[in-house]
């Protein structure tokens, strides 16, 4: 294993280090002098892969790996899965930054999830990153397939929660939450929108008569919810509430649920006011055992008629992750009751 870098250093790029006293990253060099790249880190880490042309080679370190993959990668997941990228790399860079990429072994990474037994999702996803970091250094020619120490892994076991919120749960929960979030329910249960899409949803994905066009951030998987009586009342009484709360930009864009300043709600926003009304509807009593928002994604999953329908609202590629974490409770299924004339 190579000498550590210092504690400020160590998770920089190779070649690239921060000057504390004129609080500036450079990028070192053999002759010429040093190369300022600037004060602010992602944008000194973005010149700083200009300037070695975005070149790694075997000795290249597990650091420079990840970096690479926040930069060019990353950024272009679903916004919420980029976040959590974020927090993710940083694990990552301290559990494995000092290795050369080539260095870093099988046994080590299945060690690293070993020591994290006692938050086995987190560290089921951590390593997940890694192996996808991983794939993409095969891609960019770093490594053959063949070298991947990602590959093979005994991950944690995780078990899929079957909770299944009931109606009379989400009306219970409904009673206290603000008009803007009862409506927002009902058009979760309805169509089954992540919550990052639920939020970005405006005028512009309602067409009249026809239904409401939604293209999911995560799969970019296309869906129409077309337009029945219920439905449309529905999306017009929610765009009627937004115009109230000042939902409503200059060019005439109405976003479905605005906050106070007229933007949608950002995750975080979002979260606090969930919180606040489930904290009340446990309080009050009528509500006794508190849900996920997300469990209301299950919810309509299990509500569909049969499987496929349930894995085309869910926007999955295959019916496979439909049925292991949303389709609770038992499948429907007709038994046997005449028997085909092939088999007397």
């Amino acid at each position: 294993m190579p000498r550590k870098r210092n504690a400020v250093n160590r998770n920089l790029p190779q070649g690239m280090y921060y000057n504390k006293k004129g609080q500036t990253f450079y990028l070192r060099q053999a002759t010429g002098g040093d190369v300022n790249l600037g004060k602010e880190q992602s944008e000194a880490i973005q010149k700083y892969y200009v300037l070695v042309e975005n070149t790694l080679n075997s000795s290249t370190s597990v650091a420079d790996m990840i970096h690479r993959y926040m930069l060019e990668v990353s950024p272009y997941r679903a916004e919420t899965t980029h976040k959590t990228n974020v927090g993710r790399a940083k694990k990552l860079l301290d559990a494995f930054g000092d290795f050369d990429i080539a260095e870093l072994k099988t046994r080590d990474i299945q060690s690293y999830l070993y020591y994290r037994r006692n938050t086995p999702i987190d560290a089921n996803r951590t390593v997940a990153l890694l192996r996808s970091m991983y794939g993409a250094a095969v891609r960019w020619g770093v490594i053959e397939h063949n070298e991947n120490p990602a590959q093979n892994l005994q991950f944690h076991p995780e078990n899929v929660s079957d909770r299944l919120v009931l109606m009379s749960e989400l009306n219970a929960f409904k009673e206290f939450c603000p008009d803007w979030m009862k409506t927002y329910i009902d058009l979760k249960v309805c169509t089954g929108l992540r919550q990052s899409d639920m939020l970005r949803l405006s005028s512009e994905n309602w067409k009249d008569k026809v239904g409401l066009f939604v293209q999911t951030s995560k799969t970019q998987y296309k869906t129409c919810f077309r337009a029945g009586k219920e439905f449309s009342a529905l999306v017009e009484n929610i765009l009627d509430k937004a115009n109230e709360r000042g939902g409503r930009e200059p060019h005439g864009k109405c976003h479905f649920f605005p906050n106070q300043n007229g933007r949608p709600y950002t995750p975080d926003g979002f979260r606090t006011m969930w919180y606040k009304s489930m904290q009340k509807a446990l309080k009050s009593g009528k509500l006794k055992q508190s849900f996920k928002e997300r469990d209301i994604r299950a919810m309509a999953a299990t509500n569909c008629a049969n499987l496929e329908d349930a894995r085309r609202l869910m926007g999955h590629s295959s019916a496979t992750t439909t049925l292991r974490s949303y389709r609770k409770g038992y499948e429907d299924v007709m038994p046997n009751i005449k028997i085909d004339p092939k088999l007397l």
